[in-house]
């Protein structure tokens, strides 16, 4: 009967189970999702009633429905956006401070049954952004393709990406893992002198904040020799025909 005893006291603590990453990344003052699930033994009766409650490590409470129980750093910015009948134990904070590294982790409490602090699962946040701005020299007239891409975890919000360049870019959003998405924006237009000055992308996250990355694009003149008359009527004329894609050298003759 003891040997029976054990080997059910173990089943039942290997289903206490929740899985989380063990770190996602996010930008300062914008809004960020951890993703979460967890499983626990089927207990006899059913429980009526889930409270789920998120706590740093030092056991601040960081998420409790009770917001008088919140950690006053943490109160107004957190939200449990899972699902406790779904097993969905996702969180979200928003807007996301410098402070808020971790590491988080969650708890289940059934009314009148059991409690489990899942501390094996604990998850970090990393303030982190990543911008690309592609081709540093080109030569007047030549084709510029630029990128910009920016990490973010909440697809309900995606930040907003422009530029410095009147053209009208192309925008891709793709999910990664652990609840981690990239939004990239990609530019690609005719160089002129005009554009002899930095390409910027910048983006903008809900709340306001904004990051940019700038890139000087360095244009290079494909220099055309131009022999005119020095008659001023066949001048104008000549330096109306040619297209401004180029730098021009005069000579008379």
């Amino acid at each position: 009967n003891d040997a029976n005893f054990l080997f059910i006291l173990k089943f039942d603590a290997s289903s206490w189970t929740a899985k989380v990453p063990s770190s996602v990344s996010g930008l300062q003052g914008s809004c960020i999702i951890i993703p979460c699930s967890f499983n626990y033994p089927e207990p006899k009766p059913k429980p009526s009633r889930f409270t789920g409650v998120w706590l740093k490590d030092s056991h601040e409470v960081v998420y409790h429905p009770d917001s008088s129980r919140i950690f006053k750093g943490y109160r107004g910015r957190t939200t449990l956006v899972g699902d406790l009948w779904q097993k969905n134990c996702s969180l979200r904070i928003t807007p996301l401070h410098l402070s808020d590294k971790g590491p988080f982790f969650f708890r289940i409490e059934m009314e009148d049954l059991n409690k489990y602090s899942y501390i094996h699962a604990k998850v970090s946040i990393a303030v982190s952004s990543k911008y690309k701005v592609a081709n540093e020299e080109v030569k007047v007239g030549g084709v510029v393709s630029a990128s910009c891409s920016v990490f973010y975890t909440c697809p309900s919000e995606p930040p907003l990406l422009t530029w410095s360049h009147t053209r009208t870019p192309s925008i891709q959003s793709q999910q990664l893992v652990n609840g981690q998405w990239e939004l990239t924006s990609s530019l690609t237009f005719t160089s002129t002198m005009k554009d002899n000055k930095a390409l910027v992308c910048t983006a903008e996250y809900r709340g306001g904040k904004k990051v940019n990355s700038s890139k000087t694009l360095n244009i290079k003149c494909q220099w055309t020799t131009l022999y005119v008359s020095t008659a001023v009527g066949v001048f104008v004329v000549v330096l109306i025909l040619i297209p401004m894609t180029s730098c021009l050298l005069l000579k008379k003759w």
